[in-house]
C-alpha cells in the first residue's frame, strides 16, 4: 500500500467531483443529524456508494447519497453497535474515574487506548458500509469482513485512517461550512482501500 498514492487518488477524485461530494455529504450530515443519527449509517452508505461509482469510473449522482437507505437494516446496525462499543468504553472510564489512584490510571489508559484505536475504529466501520453495499453482506458478513481486511495490514490502515481523518477535518477552519467539501476524503480514501484488498475492482457496483 502507497499511502502517498492513496491520498493523491482521493484528491484528484474529490477535485474532479467536488460539487456532487461536497452537496451529498452536506445532505449526509444534515439528515443524520436531524434524525439523530439514526439515518447517519445509512447516508454515509449512500456515500460509499457514490465512492464506488466514481473510483470506478462510473457517472454519480448526488441523489445516489439516497440509495445507502436501501441497506438500512445493516447500515444502521453498524454504527449503532460502534457507538454502543465506545460509549461502553467512554462509561467504564466514569466509574473508574471514581475510584482513588488505581481508578484514575485505569481511566487515563483506557481513553489513550481509545484514542490510539479511534482511526482503526473509523476504517473499520468504513470497510463494513463497504461490504454491505458493495457485496451485499449483513451485518455479521460485513463485520467479518472488516475486522479481516484490517488484520491484513493494521499499522498502515492505522496510519492512513490517522491521515485521512485530519486532512477530511481541515474544511471546518473555514467556519465549519469547508467541512464537507473534505469530508469525503476519509471516505474515498478507505473505499480506494477496500478495492485495492479485494476483488471489488471487476464487480459492478451498487446502483439499486
Amino acid at each position: 500500500m502507497d499511502i502517498g498514492k492513496v491520498i493523491s487518488r482521493s484528491f484528484d477524485v474529490l477535485f474532479k467531483n467536488v460539487v456532487v461530494l461536497a452537496v451529498a455529504m452536506f445532505l449526509a450530515e444534515l439528515i443524520g443529524g436531524v434524525t439523530i443519527g439514526i439515518l447517519m449509517g445509512p447516508m454515509l452508505a449512500g456515500m460509499v456508494i457514490i465512492s464506488l461509482k466514481l473510483l470506478r469510473g462510473e457517472t454519480a449522482e448526488i441523489g445516489d447519497v439516497f440509495k445507502g437507505m436501501d441497506k438500512f437494516g445493516p447500515a444502521f446496525l453498524v454504527l449503532l453497535l460502534t457507538y454502543l462499543a465506545v460509549g461502553a468504553i467512554w462509561l467504564a472510564t466514569i466509574i473508574f474515574a471514581l475510584i482513588p489512584f488505581l481508578g484514575i490510571l485505569v481511566t487515563v489508559l483506557l481513553w489513550i487506548c481509545l484514542g490510539i484505536a479511534f482511526p482503526l475504529i473509523g476504517a473499520f466501520v468504513a470497510f463494513a458500509l463497504c461490504a454491505i453495499v458493495d457485496k451485499n453482506l449483513d451485518l455479521g458478513g460485513a463485520f467479518k469482513f472488516a475486522i479481516d481486511r484490517i488484520k491484513v495490514n493494521p499499522l498502515e490502515i492505522w496510519v492512513l485512517a490517522l491521515v485521512l481523518g485530519i486532512l477530511s477535518s481541515i474544511g471546518s477552519i473555514a467556519c465549519g461550512i469547508g467541512v464537507f467539501v473534505t469530508a469525503p476524503i476519509f471516505i474515498l480514501g478507505m473505499t480506494i482501500m477496500y478495492l485495492e484488498g479485494t476483488s471489488a475492482t471487476t464487480q459492478p457496483s451498487v446502483t439499486a
